[in-house]
């Protein structure tokens, strides 16, 4: 069977948003204690990956509990420790997000559901940046589900833009063109290199 454009493109809206109500019940299946052991758990590989070793500033987010996503918390206070600085989303104009660095005591929910940093913050430089992403699913080919808002799509694209055109080819060539890692815990078989239940992949910007 074959669907014009728009009638394709509508079913996959449909079949996204659907997944993604899965998802999110799946999630609000997993008891609070599961759920923390599986966030430490997430931590310790995130902390331990070669990546977080390499880089020189972390693009973090803090985590809505309330929708129970991962607690990544710990990862702010280990980079800080390890001289790494720390940016978090702030949603701009026109469906943009950038990375601000702050202090996580500045964090503030301002009207978009989520904590983010005081406007006018020092926006976070693209080279040996390591963004941490939230994420309701990932596939083995590192291809991620959010909320639908495609703002971590659009961030990450424009940070592997402003990258050096050679370190852009070089990254093409490893298939990597913007260090990104998305974490989500729930119910599930193993994905990737992860544990089951546990989500660390290695995402490709589109």
């Amino acid at each position: 069977m074959v669907f014009d454009p728009e009638a394709e493109a509508f079913l996959r809206l449909q079949a996204k948003a659907e997944l993604r109500k899965q998802m999110r019940a799946l999630r609000a299946a997993i008891p609070e204690k599961a759920r923390a052991a599986r966030s430490e758990k997430i931590v310790e590989r995130v902390l331990a990956s070669p990546l977080f070793e390499r880089a020189r500033a972390i693009g973090l987010f803090w985590p809505m509990l309330e929708r129970n996503e991962v607690d990544v918390r710990p990862i702010d206070l280990a980079a800080r420790n390890a001289n790494k600085l720390v940016a978090y989303p702030f949603l701009q104009g026109e469906g943009e997000m950038a990375l601000l660095v702050c202090d996580p005591a500045s964090l503030e929910e301002r009207g978009n559901g989520f904590a983010e940093p005081p406007e006018g913050s020092a926006e976070i430089a693209s080279e040996g940046l390591l963004v941490i992403v939230p994420a309701l699913a990932v596939d083995e080919t590192g291809q991620r589900i959010g909320y639908g808002k495609g703002y971590y799509d659009r961030l990450l694209a424009r940070i592997a833009r402003a990258r050096p055109a050679r370190r852009r080819r070089r990254d093409r060539r490893s298939h990597r063109r913007c260090r990104a890692l998305a974490v989500n815990a729930r119910h599930g078989v193993p994905v990737g290199r992860g544990r089951q239940n546990m989500r660390i992949l290695r995402l490709r910007s589109k």
